[in-house]
């Protein structure tokens, strides 16, 4: 695409995905894409490339994915916190055991609880 469009038609095109790819706005973007797109981005093409001919195929790609909800992520993630906690406090049990350095042994029991409430967070 870069080297397809100029930059004022690719800020045309973003405007266009950034006001909401609207079936409305399309019809400014159409001509543009039969003309720099269509070429490459075609069922007849060939290519390993999603087709830009219709606004439902430019619909497809220009969707945003917002990813899993918190509810379904925790639905399926509570389990599995739990048993990683579990296997967490028993490493560091074996290591509280241990002759190490007690700034090692601290570490290592609070670094992975650490690590999962960043992950958490990460959501």
């Amino acid at each position: 695409m870069a080297d397809r469009l100029t930059a004022e038609e690719r800020d045309r095109v973003f405007q266009w995905i950034r006001a909401g790819a609207t079936r409305d706005g399309y019809a400014k973007i159409d001509p543009l894409f039969k003309q720099k797109c269509a070429t490459c981005h075609s069922a007849q093409s060939g290519m390993p490339i999603p087709p830009l001919t219709s606004f439902e195929d430019v619909q497809k790609v220009t969707t945003i994915d917002t990813g899993e909800s918190l509810l379904q992520l925790a639905r399926v993630s509570h389990i599995h916190l739990f048993g990683i906690s579990i296997i967490f406090l028993l490493t560091g049990a074996i290591f509280s055991l241990s002759v190490t350095p007690v700034w090692f042994r601290v570490f290592v029991l609070i670094a992975p609880y650490l690590a999962i409430v960043m992950d958490i967070g990460s959501w």
